[in-house]
């Protein structure tokens, strides 16, 4: 059988006996704007999903900035409040979690946790400190995703 590569030529399909006609451009452009648009709509609701999520409800202290943390350090009254509350958290945590629960800890490590975020993080709130202190201990190691 002898190969005729003459009836090749950019823009023409090898004729196999049966004749097909070619997409024009325009239906070459309509058949890839669906999959162009369907990839875009993907990445957008990965960007605004967690846009939309409901923020955390927080039951807690009416001061609860790491500026109160850190000038609770000499009010053993205010910081045994502030670290019961941590471990009602953490606790809530592991019954919300059962899978990633977190490990047991001990209020000087929560103390010494929150009091390092506090520093390097003086605007956060000492909330913040306890929902990273959770991914850490509970072997996560990243934010509890809904």
């Amino acid at each position: 059988m002898k190969n005729n590569d003459s009836n090749l030529s950019p823009g023409r399909a090898l004729s196999l006996g049966v004749s097909l006609p070619l997409a024009s451009q325009e239906e070459k452009k309509v058949h890839m704007r669906k999959p162009v648009q369907l990839i875009a709509l993907f990445w957008a609701s990965l960007v605004v999903a967690p846009a939309l999520a409901a923020p955390i409800n927080l039951l807690g202290f009416d001061d609860m900035s790491c500026t109160a943390w850190i000038n609770s350090k000499d009010d053993v009254d205010q910081r045994r409040a502030y670290l019961v509350w941590m471990r009602g958290v953490l606790t809530g945590h592991n019954y919300g979690q059962q899978s990633q629960q977190v490990s047991t800890i001990s209020s000087g490590t929560i103390e010494m946790f929150v009091e390092r975020y506090c520093k390097l993080n003086p605007k956060d709130q000492f909330s913040d400190a306890v929902f990273r202190l959770s991914d850490q201990f509970s072997g996560r190691n990243q934010p509890i995703k809904k």
